[in-house]
Parts: structure tokens; C-alpha cells; sequence
């Protein structure tokens, strides 16, 4: 890894990160059967917890553009994924946390290509 650019600060060549977004938003976009979404809601927060650790120690999707600036847009999309991710009840809870959390999620993802700071648990 390079300091040539922040991007390189970010990133590994074999970066495990993209493969845990890639399922993450795979999973938040095709929930499954109704009656599946409790134990779906558990795997996308089980993958969002694993990519939370990935990059609390600076490996992020490669395709993720670090800015410096303001991370406050970055870090409410992120809260709001985190809390939707962990939310308790039933079938029906469930399937509404997955909803949100798929569109906040794909806003947060959305913003990190085009370039934005990292929210603010991601920070080191």
C-alpha cells in the first residue's frame, strides 16, 4: 500500500471489504420471502458488522472515494443503517428495517463513490 493518494490509504489489492458490500447489498436488495426477513435482517447486520470492522481498521470497497470535509450526511446514513440493521420484532418490523435500511444503504454507498468522508465511526 501507497500514501500516493488517500484512495491508496484506503484500499488493499485484495480487498475483502468489496466482497462484504457487494453481499450486503445484495441481501438488502432481495430480501427473500416474507417470512424469511427476521433471519435476513440478521445476515445483513452480521455483513454490515463485518464491514464496519473492515473499515474501522482502513480497508473500505475499493470503489469508495475518501474525502476530507464534513462527514455529517456520511455519518446519518450510516446511523441510520446501523439502527434499521439492529432493529428487533417480527416479519413485519423486519421487513420495514430491510426496506429502510436497503435505501439509506444505497444512498451511503452512493456517496462514498462520488466521494465523501468517511462517517465518523469509520475514522482512525
Amino acid at each position: 500500500m501507497t500514501a500516493a493518494s488517500t484512495k491508496d490509504k484506503w484500499t488493499l489489492p485484495d480487498n475483502r471489504a468489496d466482497a462484504v458490500a457487494r453481499q450486503l447489498a445484495r441481501v438488502l436488495a432481495h430480501p427473500g420471502k416474507r417470512e424469511d426477513a427476521v433471519r435476513v435482517l440478521r445476515r445483513a447486520d452480521g455483513l454490515f458488522d463485518a464491514l464496519d470492522q473492515w473499515a474501522k481498521t482502513g480497508v473500505i470497497p475499493s470503489a469508495w472515494h475518501v474525502t476530507t470535509g464534513d462527514a455529517e450526511a456520511a455519518t446519518l446514513l450510516y446511523d441510520t443503517v446501523s439502527e434499521e440493521l439492529r432493529t428487533h420484532g417480527g416479519v413485519v418490523a423486519a421487513r420495514a428495517a430491510l426496506g429502510t435500511a436497503h435505501a439509506e444503504w444505497e444512498r451511503l454507498d452512493g456517496l462514498m463513490r462520488e466521494g465523501s468522508p468517511l462517517p465518523e465511526p469509520w475514522q482512525r
